[in-house]
């Protein structure tokens, strides 16, 4: 009875040896249905063995069988039988036959543990190789999608973050870019340098369709590039008397001062956008700029100062500081005349409504 209840174990072996099965066949195992009844043969054999070692001994133990002595009938006679086993002891031999048979009668619990073990064995050693087969395959399929993937990764969100423009083996240089870009080349011929017009460019580059307002003038896609490139223009010749330095700042904040316009409006549709901003977008075109990479190595501290402070307010001025430098407010109204005067230059949009407040955009 408990070798049969051993056919589960080899059950559970002979269904996980189901299927294609890769390692048995390269490490010479045999089918677990051959090993599962080869293990319950020998066992059964084993205690087949056993009992007819015991059968023999049959004739012998019923022979040295005692009978059980009669029950006295008379008080007398039980005190006299209890007086007898008190002085010579009761007979507790057991005959060697006896002894024999039960000796071999273990055997019988002996194979059934031998078959209980070699069937344990056989089921964790088929499961072994299904994990190791599943695994092979795993990493199989693994490596053939990693040669089908494509070798780039997707872009990810970049909401007031630049995009990193170095490029292996630079040394902390920026990798050059075409030089076509009207910006960069405005920027360029303003004295701005290469590096921090190349980070302004960027920044329009990456939204090339753009609008330069929701309802006013340069609305249509590109606008906002188009606007910008006429006030970085507007500006180079109205200020071509200004001293060095204080011309490329002018050149920073006319090409800075509608970036916050990439992060207030949002696309909604083709050809579609909408204000999606808290901020003011001057607020942001400020913080957009400060973010520049080249920013920091650029000008002197007050310079750097006084563009912000201008471009924060350009809007809003009561936003400029009272003591604000006279910088600030020399780019304040060389701002505000070229950003007009561009804006009155562009060309009609049909079916425009009247320029919306740019604070609001």
């Amino acid at each position: 009875m408990e070798l049969a209840e051993l056919e589960t174990l080899a059950r559970v072996a002979i269904a996980l040896d189901s299927g294609p099965a890769l390692l048995r066949p390269l490490l010479g195992f045999r089918p677990a249905g051959e090993a599962a009844r080869e293990i319950l043969g020998d066992g059964a054999a084993g205690v087949s063995r056993a009992l007819a070692s015991v059968t023999p001994l049959r004739e012998a133990l019923v022979a040295a069988r005692r009978p059980a002595p009669a029950a006295p009938e008379r008080f007398t006679d039980t005190v006299a039988v209890w007086i007898v086993e008190a002085i010579r002891g009761p007979e507790r031999t057991v005959p060697g036959e006896a002894t024999v048979a039960v000796a071999r009668l273990e055997d019988i619990a002996h194979a059934v543990a031998r078959a209980r073990l070699r069937l344990v064995v056989l089921v964790l050693g088929i499961g072994g190789f299904r994990w190791l087969e599943a695994l092979g395959v795993g990493l199989a399929v693994h490596a053939g999608l990693r040669r089908l993937a494509p070798p780039h990764r997707p872009p990810g969100p970049r909401p007031l973050d630049g995009p990193d423009r170095r490029g292996p083996g630079t040394s902390g240089s920026r990798r050059r870019r075409s030089s076509a870009d009207p910006i960069e080349a405005a920027l360029g011929r303003a004295g701005v340098p290469r590096a921090l017009a190349l980070d302004i460019a960027a920044r329009f580059a990456e939204a090339p369709d753009w609008p330069g307002s929701l309802r006013g003038h340069d609305r249509a896609p590109g606008g906002l590039r188009r606007h910008t490139l006429r006030v970085i223009e507007t500006m180079e010749k109205a200020i071509a008397t200004w001293p060095g330095e204080t011309r490329v700042a002018a050149a920073v904040v006319a090409a800075a001062h509608d970036l916050g316009k990439l992060v207030a409006y949002r696309r909604v549709g083709p050809d579609r956008w909408v204000g999606s901003a808290a901020t003011p977008h001057d607020t942001l075109s400020a913080i957009l700029l400060a973010q520049c990479p080249a920013w920091p190595a650029f000008a002197s501290a007050e310079t750097r100062t006084a563009i912000l402070q201008c471009l924060y307010a350009e809007h809003a001025p009561e936003g400029l500081p009272a003591n604000a430098p006279p910088l600030a407010r020399q780019l304040f109204a060389a701002l505000k005349r070229a950003d007009a005067d561009a804006a009155r230059s562009a060309a009609p949009t049909p079916n425009a409504g009247p320029e919306e407040p740019v604070d609001a955009a």
